[in-house]
């Protein structure tokens, strides 16, 4: 039995990602959008490289 439930995929030189799930068609979003890791776990990239004191646009 297979339990996997999502795959993320982080594209940095484009700044994407790919979150694909069983069963239903893959989403391609800009890393700007908040994305469901879990249920009720949500991660934005862009926001996070921000705490961190990253610049996203040389990230």
């Amino acid at each position: 039995m297979n339990s996997t439930k999502k795959i993320v995929w982080v594209f940095t030189k484009s700044k994407s990602v790919i979150v694909a799930t069983p069963d239903a068609p893959w989403q391609i979003v800009d890393w700007h959008h908040d994305i469901e890791l879990f249920p009720g776990i949500i991660f934005n990239i862009e926001k996070y490289l921000k705490e961190e004191g990253i610049n996203p646009d040389n990230a």
